[in-house]
């Protein structure tokens, strides 16, 4: 999981439990989900614009109509995940010859307050580089606008964030649009999106 700094911060004390990414890509129609164990699934009718939602027809979709199985970009509860951040490596010189060489490495991380003058994107740590484990304890898919102000705080905003915003899902969307509006998935399209909860855990 890829997360930056505020957020790296955020989950190390424990402020930030959920993470939102927008589904890829997003249903044609609108649609009604139900989770069951190893997938999320959703049933929607083809050039309709209501949705049909029988439980009992599971696996067995009446003619007219899909049956489409998803999975989350960050798996299924009890998934164990670790997080990417920006980091760097320090190596320590060999104190004897050969000179050249080296006797260890050190992780830095830039949300801890490390100072290095080469920082590397979190998309290139090594997953042996990652400190940060997460158990993921819950799936579910929703509109973005569903947040609630609960939520928001789940997500580690800060109301004291840069963002002119108010209360705390005003600053989430003001940080989702700056993220995804570019992309046209900004929150006034009001995207599906997945939500995945969690908590750290050992590695």
């Amino acid at each position: 999981m890829l997360l930056n700094e505020e957020m790296v911060r955020a989950t190390l004390v424990g402020t930030k439990t959920q993470t939102r990414r927008p589904m890829k890509p997003q249903p044609e129609h609108d649609a009604r989900y139900e989770y069951q164990p190893q997938r999320l699934v959703y049933k929607a009718r083809s050039g309709w614009e209501g949705v049909m939602w029988d439980p009992w027809q599971l696996g067995h979709p009446r003619p007219g109509y899909e049956h489409v199985a998803k999975m989350g970009p960050y798996g299924v509860p009890g998934d164990v995940l670790y997080v990417r951040e920006t980091f760097a490596v320090r190596y320590t010189p060999n104190q004897g010859p050969p000179w050249d060489s080296w006797t260890g490495e050190q992780v830095l991380y830039r949300a801890s307050g490390d100072e290095s003058s080469r920082w590397y994107p979190s998309i290139h740590m090594p997953k042996e580089y990652s400190r940060l484990w997460l158990l993921n304890t819950g799936v579910r898919v929703e509109r973005i606008q569903s947040i609630t102000e609960e939520d928001a705080f789940a997500e580690g905003i800060n109301t004291g964030t840069p963002y002119e915003c108010g209360d705390a899902v005003d600053c989430f969307r003001a940080l989702w649009d700056s993220i995804y509006n570019k992309k046209g998935l900004g929150w006034d399209t009001n995207p599906w999106c997945w939500v995945t909860c969690y908590e750290v855990t050992e590695r």
